[in-house]
């Protein structure tokens, strides 16, 4: 059902922009350019920044003794990834967090736990897209986002610490990897954006939305488009930080599949990250509402919420578990 319903989206598409060329030609050309103009120039440094960081030992030996008690690292590899997660979003520290598992450095169940808080969008895209909306209020996106990843991580459990050590070597080589993939990278996301807005199109024709906040549902598959949607709507402030914190938290479905593309290979379960997307978006936005509105009582509501989400995660998993391992080995858990 699922690949029906996307085959004949991919159908639509294709008619529309065959019958549609005038407007196809403007939605790429308006999207390039906010890849070009808004996105590019976000992402780049971060990327760049976040990967020659990771190499640095100094970096980690301060750091992962004062975040360890907090965020309960398995090691000076999970710290590293952790922070670079911050600086260089997603799917990128979906791909460090695959590849450490992959070479060892981090265990596997370290690494189903990273994906679950080490989730961000990058400083840089916030404080573009959110000075557009108000200069200013790109710190309270930055800090809520920050903060809600802290406190899932402080809630999970952790797991037993191991000897495995992050490669720290700046070398030729290494620049050279680090150079060459980040165009790669980048046209991934501009090619994402071209496409989710093509599709956007004839959905929105067909569905006849009148609504913005149908339309924001569309918004929710490519951040970009979606936040650039939310400032164009001249929504009240309130309204629009909102809608950006969950787009924030959310990361739109364009990234996620990319993350599936990423961890599936390393059998790293996507299912964690969905499900603490959506605990990491109710804890963001209770704390932009305090923010906004210093409503205590929708935080102890949300708070509620989560830890009931995540009892219910747990005994699933616990099921799921139960169900895959063999007998010999589930009488000693």
């Amino acid at each position: 059902m699922g690949r029906l319903f996307f085959f004949l989206i991919i159908v639509c598409t294709v008619i529309y922009s065959l019958l549609n060329p005038g407007t196809t030609n403007t939605i790429v050309l308006e999207t390039l350019s906010l890849w070009l103009l808004m996105v590019l120039p976000s992402i780049l440094p971060m990327y760049l920044l976040s990967h020659f960081l990771i190499r640095i030992p100094l970096f980690t030996k301060v750091l992962y003794p004062l975040l360890k008690p907090i965020l309960h690292l398995e090691n000076h590899t999970s710290c590293a990834i952790y922070l670079v997660s911050i600086l260089a979003g997603n799917p990128t520290a979906a791909s460090l967090i695959a590849s450490a598992a992959d070479k060892n450095l981090i265990s596997k169940e370290e690494a189903n736990r990273l994906v679950k808080f080490s989730s961000f969008v990058s400083p840089l895209f916030i404080i573009a897209f959110s000075n557009k909306l108000h200069p200013g209020i790109s710190l309270f996106f930055i800090f809520s986002q920050i903060l809600a990843s802290i406190l899932i991580a402080n809630f999970l459990p952790s797991n037993k610490g191991n000897r495995a050590k992050i490669e720290h070597s700046i070398t030729t080589e290494a620049i050279s990897e680090i150079l060459s993939s980040a165009p790669s990278v980048l046209l991934n996301i501009g090619v994402t954006m071209v496409m989710v807005n093509i599709i956007k199109a004839p959905l929105l024709k067909l569905m006849n939305f009148n609504s913005f906040y149908l339309k924001y549902i569309l918004s929710l598959l490519e951040i970009s488009t979606g936040l650039n949607d939310i400032i164009n709507a001249s929504l009240p402030l309130t309204t629009s930080m909102i809608l950006f914190s969950i787009l924030f938290s959310l990361s739109g479905v364009a990234i996620h599949l990319q993350v599936i593309t990423v961890i599936s290979k390393k059998k790293i379960s996507y299912t964690n990250f969905f499900w603490y997307r959506l605990i990491h978006m109710a804890i963001a936005l209770t704390i932009i509402l305090f923010m906004i509105f210093h409503l205590v009582l929708i935080i102890l509501i949300v708070i509620g919420l989560i830890i009931l989400i995540n009892s219910l995660v747990k005994k699933k998993e616990k099921v799921l578990w139960q169900r895959v391992l063999p007998p010999s080995t589930n009488s000693f858990t």
